[in-house]
Parts: C-alpha cells; sequence; structure tokens
C-alpha cells in the first residue's frame, strides 16, 4: 500500500516539483519501517531520481528524509543496538520455506543420503546444504538485480519515467520473490501484483516483455498450488530413489516452472506455427505450388 501511494504522489502532478518527491519519500521511509524488505526497491527509485532535474537536491532531500524518519521511528526502540536482534530471531535469513533453494538443499540431502545410506542424517550436513543453498540463492538475486539496475542505467528511457519505474520496481520484486526470499510465502507476491496492475493499466506493452498478462496470472494459480503441495498427504511421500526428499519439496520450483513454461510457450510461438504449417503441408505438395 505505501508503495501504490508514493507511487499516486509522483504521478498526481504531471509538473513534479521537489516536495512531491520528499512525500513519495516519507511514504516509501513509512513502508520501509514496516517491511523491511522493501529496500530491495530502493535501488531503482535512486535511479529514476537521478534521471530527473536538479537531481543532486532531489537525490539529497529525499535521502535525507527517508534516514530521519526511520531513524526518529526506531530510536524509542534502540536500546544500545538491541533493535537489530530482530534480525536474528526470524526465520527469514537463515531458513528455507517454499522456495528454490529449499528444494535445492532438500534434492542434495536427498543424493547425499542415496550414497551414504546414513539414516537420520547428520544435523551438520543438513545444515550444510541449507546453508549452501541460502547463499547460493541470494547470491543469484543480487547478481541479476545489479544486471536490472545496469541495463536501467544504460537505457535511461527505461527508468526516467513513472511507467518505466513502476515496470523495474515490478521485475525488481519478481526477482526478489524467486531468489532472494528464501523463506518465502504466496502473499509476498502482493507487492508484485499491485505494481503489475499499474504497469498494465498504463498501456505499457507488457505482452513483448516477462511480464505476459497471461504469465502473470498462471502465476497466481501456482501460488495457489502451495497451499496443496503443503497439505495434500499424498505428497508428503518419499520420492523413490531419495530418501526423506517428499515430493511435496517441489513446490519451490513449481512456483516458477508454471510461469516461466507459459512464458517459453509465448516466446516460441511463432516458430511453433511456422513449424506446424510446414507440417501440416507435408502431404500436399502441390498447394505449395499453387
Amino acid at each position: 500500500m505505501c508503495i501504490l501511494l508514493a507511487i499516486w504522489l509522483l504521478v498526481r502532478n504531471p509538473q513534479r516539483k521537489t516536495l512531491d518527491y520528499v512525500l513519495a519519500a516519507v511514504v516509501f521511509a513509512l513502508g520501509m519501517c514496516i517491511k523491511l524488505n522493501l529496500i530491495v526497491l530502493a535501488p531503482g527509485l535512486l535511479l529514476f531520481l537521478w534521471m530527473q532535474p536538479q537531481r543532486v537536491r532531489t537525490i539529497a532531500l529525499t535521502a535525507a528524509t527517508c534516514l530521519g524518519i526511520i531513524l526518529l521511528l526506531y530510536a524509542p526502540f534502540w536500546q544500545n543496538g538491541e533493535v537489530f536482534r530482530v534480525l536474528t530471531v526470524t526465520p527469514a535469513p537463515y531458513r528455507n520455506a517454499n522456495s528454490p533453494s529449499e528444494f535445492l538443499s532438500y534434492l542434495d540431502i536427498g543424493i547425499y543420503q542415496n550414497m551414504t545410506n546414513q539414516h537420520p542424517i547428520p544435523a551438520s550436513v543438513a545444515s550444510a546444504a541449507g546453508h549452501i543453498a541460502h547463499l547460493l540463492s541470494i547470491a543469484i538475486f543480487l547478481i541479476l538485480s545489479g544486471i536490472l539496475w545496469w541495463r536501467a542505467s544504460r537505457s535511461p528511457s527505461r527508468i526516467d519515467n513513472v511507467p518505466g519505474l513502476m515496470r523495474w520496481l515490478a521485475l525488481a520484486w519478481l526477482l526478489y520473490c524467486a531468489f532472494g526470499a528464501t523463506w518465502f510465502w504466496p502473499w509476498y507476491a502482493v507487492t508484485f501484483f499491485g505494481l503489475f496492475a499499474l504497469v498494465e493499466v498504463t498501456g505499457d506493452k507488457v505482452s513483448r516483455g516477462s511480464l505476459h498478462p497471461s504469465v502473470v496470472r498462471l502465476f497466481t494459480f501456482s501460488l495457489l498450488c502451495v497451499y496443496c503441495l503443503l497439505t495434500w498427504k499424498p505428497l508428503h511421500t518419499v520420492i523413490p530413489g531419495l530418501p526423506d526428499f517428499l515430493w511435496s519439496y517441489i513446490r519451490g520450483v513449481w512456483i516458477w516452472t508454471v510461469p516461466l513454461l507459459a512464458l517459453l510457450a509465448i516466446r516460441l510461438q511463432p516458430r511453433l506455427n511456422g513449424v506446424l504449417q510446414r507440417l501440416i503441408m507435408l502431404p500436399f505438395p502441390y498447394m505449395k505450388r499453387a
């Protein structure tokens, strides 16, 4: 909600002034205080501000506003740095759930058990597998986010306007859901759907990119399947050949496999249509001459 309100503050006045950027920064800072994960969108917002007139003044004021609000709201809970302990008690920084990293960690454990016949598996091995998959997923997220930011910086038309900013934010949050949020639940994608809805109504040609409407709608279906994979008892059985690897563990890749296959089919549709047309015409060579 805070992100949508910040965008509204940017689009309400076509002739944006410094005050509009500062007000948007206030709302964004409040959003970060509620959900720290929104910090992954900050690089895109900073790049957007860099593309605007009087960029140095605008960035200085908005950055000071954000930091000031965050410090002001968290100061009563500082207690000599004890406020940072909240980052160590939540499962997100070190555990995996419903993500590709969870799938990889359990797959690694299953392969290890199949090769060593150790049951139960040592806790150190299970912990190491989860930790490595966790770090690998975050590293992929950082690399892909860096590429996304670099491409936008090389082509200002991608992010120097509000529709371009919304598209960048939607893609950045989608990457976060796929790789950065190793502890992932379907409601994490609500921010993405809100941003995508704005991108779609602006008339941006989303059908040519990775934010194809059909792919996004299938994404909602794959997210709903997570609850079936978590609760349906037949899926809580071991896959043959992989001890302790349950069928339900595929949920971490199932979420992304369905939309990716749909996107691949859309991209290959023109070629597939050409191949099918040639195959249909093979029994009728005389029609080619006509």
